[in-house]
């Protein structure tokens, strides 16, 4: 995204004064500038040496990241890019560290945001993770020493978001390899998305596990939005009922048996209450921002409690209310929307 625009108009059709600024589109140019602006602590080598392996650095991400969401769109075989990743896995290696470079730099802030997004959806994909070891160690080793960065994981997506929000902005995904396994572990219509939870299959890190604390304190604190927020394509409003499904989830993530909660008649006794609240629970539960709304544990207890209710009412809630893409996965595409232009340049191979 850019960074502030100092000159032309803004949206409110104001002026500001001209020659104070310029526009910064690209991520490498943003992350440069903040380190003139802000050079303490240093997070780059500025001798020439230093400079020049910084940019080799740059040029092996963007490599990597350029095959990686080619082979997404099916230019090639996910193959191809498992061989460049070897690549990666070479230079990690080379470092007595786990970063790109001797110390975390800003090599490793810019490759970060790529892989992040290109490990999420080759596995859902191609069911291929670029953390399996032996063979990509190095590379795993760079996720956990990410992850545990507290700046990081303030900004680490899930892999749930991540496959559902690319593919109206950079294509729709080619499957390959058979990944239906890794496509219903992620989408949770493997039931891992019920009560108790059990361990997250692949991710890991301090917030992956807990949170049900938050998630309720979440829903409590937002109620009022919540309820107005899932009934967003309801023709017929039921804010009671979907009031009370909310306290039903609530009561779940405190530690309450979901299976002994009491469902009121008054709230859930017809059809068109339980098939608004159905909808209510997969609207909301499907789109959960990690971590714009909340971190990832809390997150995977809030969508299992929600399945809980879903259970309750003889729902199944595997099912999705997604519109699915061409490729029959889900996606949050909304009408007329277009393409990134500038995923589309990196996945352009030189």
């Amino acid at each position: 995204m850019p960074v502030v625009v100092l000159e032309g108009p803004l949206a409110d059709g104001t002026l500001l004064p001209q020659g104070q600024g310029k526009v910064l589109t690209e991520s490498k140019d943003i992350i440069l500038e903040l380190e003139a602006e802000f050079p303490d602590p240093p997070l780059m080598d500025r001798s020439p040496a230093g400079t020049v392996r910084m940019e080799e650095m740059y040029n092996l991400a963007a490599k990597i990241t350029g095959y990686a969401f080619s082979s997404l769109l099916g230019q090639f075989p996910v193959s191809v890019f498992a061989d460049k990743l070897d690549e990666l896995n070479v230079a990690l290696k080379a470092c007595e560290g786990p970063y790109l470079l001797e110390q975390f730099s800003l090599a490793d802030i810019h490759l970060a945001p790529f892989l992040e997004r290109a490990r999420a959806c080759l596995l859902f994909a191609k069911g291929l993770n670029v953390r399996e070891k032996p063979r990509w160690d190095a590379v795993d080793k760079w996720f956990e020493a990410m992850e545990n960065r507290p700046c990081y994981r303030g900004t680490q997506s899930d892999i749930f978001n991540l496959v559902h929000f690319l593919p109206p902005q950079a294509g729709w995904f080619s499957l390959e390899n058979n990944p239906e396994e890794f496509i219903a572990a992620i989408d949770g219509t493997d039931s891992s998305w019920r009560l108790p939870l059990q361990p997250s299959r692949f991710e890991h890190n301090l917030f992956s596990e807990s949170g049900a604390l938050e998630a309720a304190m979440k829903v409590v604190v937002n109620h009022k939005r919540l309820t107005g927020f899932a009934q967003r394509t309801e023709a017929s409003l039921q804010d009671a009922s979907v009031d009370a499904a909310f306290r039903f989830v609530v009561c779940a993530l405190l530690g309450d048996d979901p299976a002994s909660l009491p469902l009121p008649s008054r709230r859930f006794g017809t059809d068109g209450q339980q098939q608004t609240v159905a909808r209510a629970c997969r609207y909301v539960r499907d789109r959960v921002g990690v971590p714009r709304d909340m971190p990832l544990g809390a997150a995977r207890h809030l969508r299992a409690s929600f399945n809980e209710l879903l259970e309750r009412l003889g729902f199944d809630s595997r099912e999705k209310d997604l519109r699915t893409s061409p490729s029959k996965g889900l996606t949050y595409a909304p009408p007329g929307s277009k393409h990134v232009a500038d995923l589309r340049q990196l996945a352009a191979l030189a």
